[in-house]
């Protein structure tokens, strides 16, 4: 399976294969996971503004032979994201909710996705630029494609983490320039909601101010920092002037120590969409 993750500044492409049934056969007999025995090819590109998106992943095609002949791309979407109970949504009517959420979607085209979560008995409904989706669909003409937010394997990955002697935590996703924050009261995602940033200390501002939004105390709940290292080590030091209930989780401590989890051009919601 090939996947494509596009940010603000760079393209990740990856590409993760099952390997071959004799290499499976070996890998059993060795002891090994079939997870630890798919090979792994990562490339990380820089975008270039002063040329389009189409251009820039002609760029990346033409370097790297094994993205030619894409036959399925997974395309894992950052950006503008909102939840919508279960019991409430109407597929007919997502992307006029789309539109009355986020009012950008007003000044140009977005195509709207949606993805069921039932584990917090919510449906997450993403958008994309409908330019970015047509440079994708030109450029990997013949290729089947799907589109799905980053977030929604952060939800599916965190529900299940609990801590007995807490009903609430809170997860802080850190990533460049921007920081995801996701409430969880049990099983039940409260909120979910994501800001531009420039520091730590801008994070542990809107952490707080979303916990405090919730009612919740603010040093009684478990906070759990993951993503960018950089950023996530200097987020922990900020939230240790609030609160002692603060760890920062990084993909090996989660998944072990794997190609995947140590390649450097691997995002944290790119690994947990692949792993998990």
């Amino acid at each position: 399976m090939q996947y494509l993750q596009i940010d603000d500044h760079k393209i990740i492409f990856a590409d993760y294969s099952l390997p071959s049934a004799s290499d499976r056969e070996e890998a059993l007999r060795s002891g090994m996971s079939l997870i630890d025995a798919c090979s792994l090819t990562m490339i990380e590109h820089s975008l270039r503004p002063e040329i389009s998106l189409r251009q820039n992943l002609q760029e990346i095609r033409q370097q790297h032979p094994l993205f030619q002949k894409t036959l399925e791309l997974e395309v894992l979407v950052s950006g503008n994201a909102t939840l919508v109970p279960i019991t409430e949504y109407e597929e007919q009517s997502k992307e006029a909710f789309f539109q009355c959420v986020f009012s950008e979607s007003e000044k140009s085209k977005f195509r709207v996705f949606s993805q069921v979560l039932p584990m917090v008995r919510s449906v997450l409904v993403s958008g994309a630029r409908e330019s970015i989706c047509q440079a994708i669909e030109e450029e990997f003409r013949g290729a089947a494609i799907t589109y799905d937010s980053t977030l929604s394997a952060l939800i599916r990955h965190f529900a299940p983490i609990s801590d007995n002697k807490h009903r609430f935590r809170v997860f802080i996703h850190c990533r460049f320039h921007f920081v995801d924050i996701f409430i969880f009261d049990g099983r039940n995602l409260t909120m979910l909601t994501s800001y531009e940033v420039g520091s730590a200390m801008d994070v542990a501002y809107f952490v707080l101010a979303a916990v405090k939004m919730q009612g919740l105390p603010l040093k009684d709940i478990p906070y759990y920092v993951i993503g960018d290292a950089t950023m996530g080590a200097e987020v922990l030091e900020a939230m240790k002037n609030f609160t002692t209930h603060c760890k920062f989780t990084t993909l090996v401590d989660e998944f072990g120590d794997r190609p995947l989890t140590t390649h450097p051009a691997v995002s944290y919601d790119l690994a947990v969409r692949i792993l998990d």
